[in-house]
């Protein structure tokens, strides 16, 4: 019995808890109406429901918005919003206020992506600009490799002065290149200089420039190469030039 009474009790203190709450609320609801309400007819015009989300919501209705509102909470014919339709109001203008707020951060995201891409089209141009010379510099860097590698073949219908000479047209050949190839690894190197690249395109124009940092020192190992041939095909000459004075001296 004890134990039933106990329970009453706490049920009964809730209860009466509960209700002190909804009273409360239902006060605070009340003095937010009537503090908006001017005129004191009981309803809130158009001009008292902009003040009050304007005061309250820290949002300016929208004529249109406003006139949806009414239509809905307060038709053709009230006074305006009465007391009995305050909560619905508040819901509304609620609603209302996170829409616009929906509708301002699509309009920032919109421009946002719309100078994001902008600033990656003027990067592509600058990009592609320089891939296009680094075509070239490679074009001219093969052609220097192909009539380096063909040297030991030349040599063996060559004489030791017209091995050097060969060898001589081929290493400005090389260096030509060499020159052409560093002004372009500088313009790889340079990509980016004086731009602004937006957060959302640093991975994209980093892996871009190091995809085109790594082309171009491949090229530069080529051109190494090249040059090693060279000196070689010179050295060469230099042993077939001893050889053939050996052999003028033996006769």
């Amino acid at each position: 019995a004890v134990d039933k009474e106990s329970r009453n009790l706490k049920t009964a203190v809730q209860t009466a808890i509960k209700r002190a709450s909804a009273l409360v609320q239902m006060n605070k609801i009340k003095a937010i109406f009537t503090k908006h309400d001017k005129d004191r007819d009981g309803h809130l015009n158009k001009k008292e429901v902009t003040a009050f989300a304007k005061a309250e919501y820290k949002f300016n209705v929208p004529a249109d918005v406003l006139s949806t509102i009414f239509s809905v909470i307060a038709p053709e014919g009230t006074k305006g919003v009465a007391q009995a339709d305050f909560q619905a109001l508040q819901v509304a203008v609620g609603v209302a206020r996170e829409r616009a707020k929906d509708k301002e951060r699509k309009s920032v995201r919109e421009a946002r992506e719309k100078e994001i891409a902008e600033k990656k089209d003027a990067l592509q141009k600058r990009i592609a600009e320089v891939v296009n010379a680094l075509k070239e510099a490679e074009q001219v860097v093969n052609e220097a490799g192909k009539a380096a590698r063909q040297l030991p073949v030349e040599a063996k219908g060559l004489k030791a002065v017209e091995m050097v000479a060969r060898a001589d047209e081929v290493e400005a050949e090389v260096k030509a290149a060499k020159e052409k190839l560093d002004e372009v690894a500088k313009r790889v190197g340079d990509l980016g200089e004086g731009d602004e690249v937006p957060e959302e395109l640093s991975k994209w124009f980093d892996a871009e420039k190091r995809k085109h940092q790594a082309a171009t020192k491949a090229l530069e190992a080529s051109s190494t190469r090249s040059m090693q041939m060279v000196d070689k095909a010179k050295a060469d000459a230099t042993r077939k030039d001893a050889i053939e004075v050996k052999a003028l001296g033996s006769k």
